[in-house]
């Protein structure tokens, strides 16, 4: 792909040209495994057996585990289920307890259908902790590809709450697995429904409806980590998660600013890095120009953009937002020593600036809790960017400390400027 197509490909709908622009229409391989997966709609058995029917052969349980109301949940089982408390690893309430003040992953409950020769039903609630800022779904498909499970549908009621079917062996047995999990305060329960293959067929209807009557009955709304803001002069600002460093240079123009925000473990490798550009409406350039100094970040990188893997739609913009377009590309090394990534570039317009947002992650195929927890961050701060809010309570000019100057004239000449210094590369 030459440099050409690349550009003209993110300028879809572009804001200077009157001529519209093809999509590319093939994926690239890269993503296309996963992104098929969350594809696959999730099957819908209730046609094999009325609701209330269901109703009428279930109890209804109400839990609140450990007097935590934001545990608290209500679901639907199969008559002549028994709740298996004490079988837990840890058989007392203080051990319990503990397990979900560490916020480890720890059983909330369990319940077992009658025993059966080839295999016993179960249902079981669990509760882990949340490290970052992430979908329901985007953390139920990494578990599920982490433990090698085969997924068969996914639905998304929101970003937090999801279900999915899934088969797993258990002491060589197939089972094939409901769950459902929702996001409450910085933790995410998740409820999990385990039928016999051998039995499934009959009772698929009642797994349905069981994982969808689970209700948690006062799920709590917070961020799950810390957020800062940056303000350029008292123009504009974003917010963005305090564990990413953010690295700006001197600010000489008004007409053109930049910053760059990176995640490391240890300050060689680069687990991600977004690129925040933004140029005045006034100026005598055009988004081509300003694309070839922001693609300068991948020539450092030795990465290149290759193939189109998807057009994504779903964030949300204040009204300052005129226009708004984000594509996500294959990024390849181009001497083939690194794994592959990803690269997302946003474009948005408002009246007084266009704004460049781009993301190099490791590809969501290859390091998907990564990439996950990258395109979070690269949410946060697309849709937070905007006019300076001075009752944010941001500081103007109080962070970070200055690096490489931003060598700039009236005329904005871009081809001066020099990018800012990382802090290492991509791993392999």
């Amino acid at each position: 792909m030459t440099k050409r197509y690349f550009y003209l490909s993110v300028l879809t709908m572009a804001l200077f040209a009157v001529v519209s622009f093809a999509y590319v229409k093939q994926a690239s391989a890269m993503g296309e495994d996963i992104l098929k997966l969350q594809m696959n709609d999730l099957a819908d058995y209730s046609g094999e057996l009325e609701e209330p029917k269901f109703i009428e052969n279930s109890d209804l349980y109400s839990e609140e585990p450990q007097g935590d109301k934001h545990l608290a949940y209500t679901v639907r089982l199969p008559k002549e289920w028994v709740k298996y408390s004490d079988r837990f690893a840890y058989r007392n309430k203080g051990s319990e307890q503990a397990q979900l003040k560490r916020r480890i992953l720890g059983k909330v409950a369990e319940y077992h259908g009658p025993q059966r020769i080839l295999g016993t039903s179960r249902f079981e609630v669990y509760a882990e902790d949340l490290q970052f800022e992430v979908t329901a779904e985007n953390w139920l498909v990494e578990l599920l590809l982490r433990q090698g499970y085969s997924l068969q549908g996914v639905k998304s009621y929101d970003r937090n709450k999801v279900e999915a079917e899934y088969v797993v062996f258990l002491k060589d047995t197939p089972y094939v697995v409901r769950t459902i999990a929702e996001i409450t305060g910085r933790r995410i329960i998740v409820a999990t429904y385990f039928c016999p293959d051998a039995y499934w067929k009959y009772e698929r209807p009642y797994q349905q409806y069981a994982i969808e009557s689970f209700t948690l009955t006062n799920p709590e709304r917070v961020k799950i980590v810390a957020t800062k803001r940056y303000a350029f002069l008292d123009i504009l600002e974003f917010i963005y998660p305090s564990s990413w460093k953010l690295v700006a240079p001197n600010i000489y123009s008004i007409d053109g600013m930049e910053a760059k925000l990176i995640h490391t473990l240890d300050d060689k490798t680069l687990e991600g890095e977004i690129g925040i550009n933004v140029f005045s409406t006034r100026l005598d350039t055009n988004l081509g120009k300003e694309l070839e100094y922001v693609q300068e970040g991948l020539d450092f990188l030795k990465l290149k953009p290759t193939d189109l893997i998807e057009t994504r739609e779903e964030y949300t913009f204040g009204d300052h937002i005129l226009f708004n377009k984000v594509e996500v590309y294959k990024a390849e090394h181009v001497q083939g020593a690194v794994q592959d990534h990803e690269y997302w570039i946003g474009i948005l317009k408002e009246p007084r600036y266009y704004y460049i947002i781009t993301l190099i992650s490791p590809s969501r195929n290859m390091e998907y809790y990564s990439w996950a927890r990258n395109a979070e961050a690269f949410k946060t701060i697309l849709e937070s960017i905007g006019p300076f809010d001075p009752h944010s309570g941001v500081t103007v000019g109080d962070e970070p400390p200055p690096v490489e100057p931003v060598e700039r004239d009236d005329k904005d000449n871009r081809n001066k400027r020099k990018r800012t210094k990382d802090v290492g590369t991509f791993g392999n």
